[in-house]
This record gives C-alpha cells, sequence and structure tokens, in this order.
C-alpha cells in the first residue's frame, strides 16, 4: 500500500510517501542528500519495497514540502527528522528494525 501525505511539524508541512509491504518487519527511512528530494530515491524504491517497508519525505523547501521559517542548519533538519519519525506514520515506524538510507 502507498500513501502520501504532508506531515504538519511545528514549523512546516512535510511531504511524505510511504510504502508498506504486506509482511515486512523492517522499514527503510530514505534520506535524500541536502539539494535532493525524495524523487532521488526513485531507482531504488521499486526493489527496496519488495523487501521492507519504505519511508521517504522531502526536507523542508524541497520537492512537495513547504519551507520553513527555521534556516537550514543541520541541526534544524536533524530536528526537522526528529519530529517527523514521532509521528505515527501508518505503523511502519513500528516495525521491529528501522534503517536510515541517507545520501
Amino acid at each position: 500500500m502507498n500513501k502520501e501525505q504532508l506531515i504538519q511539524l511545528a514549523k512546516c508541512k512535510l511531504y511524505t510517501k510511504s510504502i508498506q509491504h504486506d509482511s515486512a518487519n523492517v522499514t527503510v527511512v530514505m534520506d535524500a542528500g541536502y539539494g535532493d528530494d525524495s524523487t532521488a530515491w526513485n531507482p531504488l524504491v521499486e526493489d527496496v519495497s519488495k523487501l521492507a517497508n519504505v519511508f521517504l519525505y522531502d526536507r523542508a523547501g524541497l520537492g512537495k514540502s513547504e519551507t520553513s521559517a527555521s534556516p537550514r542548519t543541520s541541526r534544524n533538519m536533524i530536528q526537522e527528522l526528529r519530529q517527523l519519525l514521532t509521528v505515527p506514520i501508518q505503523n511502519l515506524l513500528t516495525s521491529s528494525s528501522v534503517i536510515l538510507l541517507a545520501e
């Protein structure tokens, strides 16, 4: 099952896409490198989603996410990711294992 949505954080809404694998007990969180949006992962998403749940997002100001009033520092981007990962997203992040894949 695929689901795209905007998740409200403290200072902006972030675009997310989740792909749920029927029997996976691991979720791969894909974090695109600074300046890229989640479409940077398109070449890998199909293959990874055959084995695991997949969670992608666009950082604030990129792709389909809103801009944030916070400066684009590493600290602020990490805080936004932490906030995002605390939101229950279709139980994807309740998997027994979560892998962060970043580029």
